[in-house]
């Protein structure tokens, strides 16, 4: 072993010298608020402007973390309980039905994905994987565990997958443990462990997207799960490994943020057998009583390790490093006795070192460290930057074959086979470097979360990353993605064309923009995918990325349109936008103001002066009158019924002391109506209406909610119907009663983030955070006289005045006298017909109610059709 440095008990006694991180700015207090969180790196992102958007220094993991949270906290920035939506979820199962119960209606959701990867090279995925485990036996057979889409399993080596976890109220996984001889016993770790990590220091563990709830059991292969160790209310327990003693598979232990919990009797109990915030646990290959654990920074102000000989009873700190957050701990069957610890620095969570014991902890060596090697948690292939993430993804692996061969993995995959002397890359997360020159390493998606061996096939490594997971059977020399066929992509927003049914477009957490057409999956474009839109006219596909950074795609080209907007805007996040429901040519869209294009995005006017105290989060333009928009953040609402001339604060009357405002929506069927959604676990606060543009609102919460929060809202403008999206699924209102019930069969206990109608085909379409995008038929489905690709915003017909009132003008490019121009309906049912006179025809419409309608005629010369809204 090179380097060598003989360590007794390594308690690093050197300056500590902060690197200014955005957590170095955090009050040491137990429980931190959001807005603690928000200040720390507000203030840390100021001072260093350069990095906003610079991969590798946890910037998008903590926007990722905050837009999650900022509407589920009280407005104080107070944090629910780990296990608000658990227990909450089960009184409503006890007062409503069992987990199975989907309410009344008779509908079933259908998975649209994405589930595959279309494009290798493009460094994109479907979705986070934070764990993996093995079939003790059959070798085809293993399990995965991802942050919010729950456990999956294939039988047939990663060829196809399957999930049971569907009914859970929680569904994320932070790490798994098989029985050896009775696999269809097994345990998971709840929660999202290594999100989790991202934020938490000072004895204030982090809080991931999903929620510990503590350890499940299953003893009959998945299908059902029971508490094993349940967390209490008050904790906010953060899991991030679970283990098993393969030859005693009664014991069980699992690091967490209260410390080292052990079972002797599979898990009908557990006791806390060494106290401090643990990360990361193994068990010696050829000697159960001896296992070794990593601290988290919070405990000692650095990260230290553990070793115990007589299986938990008795623990000992033999290394500890102030200069070091996190440790990941990895042994090989080859050299039983040698341990492997991974660190990475605190504060800028660049690589640390590379220690090795060959004698069970006793002694120690250094075998890698960042000025000799260089930044392996970096983004660079060169190693010379010094941005890193090794609080969220550190992934570590070392061969059973060979003692000397290991893996590292942060941004990058790196590998050496010589004990540290050199190091290559075993997989990169682009096709080109940071120089944006080509290479020929494999490209496998960034941010690694798990490495490991194949327990019955040696040869084969494992990575489970932010976009699946991948494996190599060579070295790294290449690299198979087995997560097709898996739906666990945490989604942000949908966009759907209202011409052709198989096309939408998704915006996706750290899995960029994805189309799909015809049956494909296409990455439009990439990083964290945010709001979305397709417009069917002109045939563009609209994405974005963070802070508002949208762009306007076609078959030839993409544009970032948002550079057209005025200098030192601002946008949050996930940037709202909408296109006009008439003339999709017009874009709103809300950042610091209000702005509007009238030309797809090529110049931008701002609409007045808002005057918010924060940037617009949601964003809602009325189909009956453009001029009517709404905007909200968490704590404000207002509207403009003239364009943008003048702005109304309507925020008096919701009961924003309470909850915080999760969306708007305009009513499309009457201009006066409006709808919020509010988050939060206030019981009787998720949904408000108003009738008269928010000057007074209404309560419509009534009964048969569960206590969790509500995040979105669609109405059906044919029958009425009112849906709400919450973070159990969609539930629907019966107008006769007041009362709310589960919507569909089938759809998975998850967070539902955006919703859309399809109109044509009477589908309901959904995104969903942490299992993709489902379709449901509506509750009330129409028959159509004309079909989906009819009804599209033609060339051969202009409509005008647009909206109108009583009386249109029907306007053609040509015609034959006795030609006949139908006027069809929102859902495609004619509602009048005309005869045509001469290529300019003036048509009443007074006989219609408000709404959206289409002109055009089917069997003729033309076949497209001109939307136009009946005011």
């Amino acid at each position: 072993m090179r380097k060598s440095l003989l360590i007794i008990i390594a308690i690093s006694c050197s300056t500590f010298l902060y690197s200014q991180a955005w957590k170095s700015e955090l009050p040491n207090k137990s429980e931190l608020t959001l807005q603690d969180y928000q200040k720390a790196f507000d203030t840390y992102f100021e001072e260093h402007p350069e990095a906003i958007g610079q991969k590798g220094n946890g910037y998008k993991q903590f926007k990722r973390w905050e837009w999650f949270w900022s509407p589920r906290v009280t407005p104080n920035g107070e944090f629910p309980s780990n296990r608000a939506t658990w227990d909450n979820w089960a009184n409503y199962v006890e007062e409503h039905g069992s987990y199975g119960t989907r309410g009344t209606m008779a509908k079933t959701w259908t998975s649209l994905g994405p589930n595959k990867i279309e494009e290798p090279d493009s460094g994109q995925g479907v979705g986070r994987i934070n764990c993996i485990a093995f079939h003790p036996t059959n070798a085809n057979t293993f399990w995965i565990g991802t942050p919010a889409g729950g456990l999956w399993k294939t039988t047939d080596n990663g060829k196809t997958w399957s999930t049971n976890t569907d009914n859970l109220p929680v569904l994320g996984v932070s790490d798994i443990a098989i029985h050896p001889t009775t696999p269809t016993t097994m345990w998971i770790a709840t929660g999202d462990g290594d999100g989790a990590i991202s934020l938490g220091t000072f004895g204030a563990p982090g809080r991931g997207d999903t929620k510990s709830v503590g350890i499940l059991k299953s003893t009959n292969g998945g299908a059902t799960w029971t508490p094993s160790y349940s967390a209490k209310v008050t904790d906010s327990l953060l899991i991030r490994r679970l283990i098993i003693d393969k030859k005693n598979p009664d014991y069980l232990y699992a690091a967490t943020s209260k410390g080292i919990l052990a079972t002797s009797n599979g898990g009908t109990s557990w006791q806390i057998v060494q106290s401090g915030y643990f990360m990361d646990i193994e068990i010696n290959p050829s000697s159960a009583d001896t296992l070794y654990a990593s601290t988290f920074e919070e405990e000692y102000g650095g990260a230290a390790i553990y070793v115990t000989g007589d299986g938990g009873s008795n623990w000992n700190m033999v290394f500890m490093d102030t200069n070091v957050a996190r440790y990941n701990i990895e042994v090989t069957p080859k050299e039983p006795d040698y341990v492997y610890i991974l660190g990475t620095e605190r504060w800028s969570e660049v690589f640390y070192d590379l220690n090795v014991s060959t004698d069970r902890g006793a002694n120690w060596s250094n075998e890698a460290n960042k000025t000799n090697d260089g930044n392996l948690l970096g983004w660079e292939i060169a190693r010379s930057d010094n941005e890193g993430q090794g609080t969220y993804d550190l992934a570590f692996a070392v061969s059973p074959l060979d003692e000397e061969e290991v893996y590292v993995g942060g941004v990058i995959t790196w590998m050496t086979t010589d004990a540290a002397q050199t190091w290559k890359v075993a997989n990169f997360w682009s096709a080109k470097d940071e120089n944006e020159v080509k290479h020929s390493f494999p490209v496998v998606h960034a941010d690694k979360h798990f490495l490991t061996y194949h327990p019955l096939r040696n040869n084969e490594l494992y990575e489970c990353n932010d976009g699946g997971v991948w494996r190599t059977s060579d070295k790294g020399k290449t690299w198979e993605n087995l997560s097709n066929g898996m739906a666990i992509s945490q989604i942000y927003a949908i966009g759907l064309s209202q011409k052709d049914k198989d096309i939408f477009v998704m915006g996706l957490q750290d899995n960029g923009s994805k189309g799909h057409d015809d049956g494909d999956w296409l990455d439009v474009s990439g990083g964290d995918g945010m709001d979305c839109a397709y417009d069917d006219k002109n045939e563009y596909v609209y994405t974005s990325y963070v802070n508002g950074e949208i762009f306007r795609t076609d078959s030839d080209t993409q544009i970032t349109i948002s550079n057209n907007l005025p200098g030192g805007t601002k946008g949050a996040w996930l940037t709202p936008f909408e296109l006009d429901a008439v003339n999709e040519s017009i874009i709103i869209a809300g950042y610091d103001e209000v702005f509007k294009s009238s030309n797809s995005g090529d110049t931008w006017t701002q609409l007045g002066t808002l005057g918010a105290t924060d940037l617009i989060k949601y964003l809602s333009v009325s189909d009956l009158n453009p001029d009517i928009i709404y905007v909200a953040n968490d704590q404000e609402i207002a509207m403009t019924n003239n364009g943008g001339t003048s702005w109304s604060d309507i925020s008096t009357g919701l009961p924003l002391s309470k909850v915080n405002i999760s969306s708007v929506f305009a009513d499309p069927t009457d201009k006066n109506y409006v709808i919020v959604t509010l988050s939060g676990y206030e019981a009787s606060e998720k949904i408000y209406v108003s009738s008269d543009q928010g000057k007074t609102w209404a309560n419509y919460t009534y009964s048969g909610l569960p206590n969790v929060p509500a995040n979105c809202f669609v109405m059906d403008a044919k029958s009425g119907d009112n849906y709400i999206g919450t973070d159990v699924g969609v539930f629907l209102i019966d107008s006769a009663t007041n009362t709310w019930s589960r919507f569909g069969d089938k759809l998975p206990n998850v967070p539902v983030v955006d919703m859309k109608i399809h109109v044509a085909t009477s589908k309901l379409r959904i995104g969903t955070f942490g299992r993709g995008m489902w379709e449901s038929e509506l509750n009330t489905v129409s028959n159509p006289n004309v079909s989906v690709k009819e009804l599209t915003s033609g060339n051969g017909i202009e409509v005008y005045p647009n909206p109108a009132n009583d009386k249109i003008s029907v306007r053609l490019e040509s015609f034959e006298a006795g030609q006949q121009v139908d006027i069809y309906n929102y859902l495609g049912e004619k509602v009048k017909s005309v005869t045509i006179t001469s290529n300019e025809t003036e048509v009443s419409i007074s006989g219609l109610s408000s709404g959206i309608y289409y002109v055009g005629q089917l069997g003729y010369s033309f076949q497209d059709f001109t939307r136009f809204v009946r005011q």
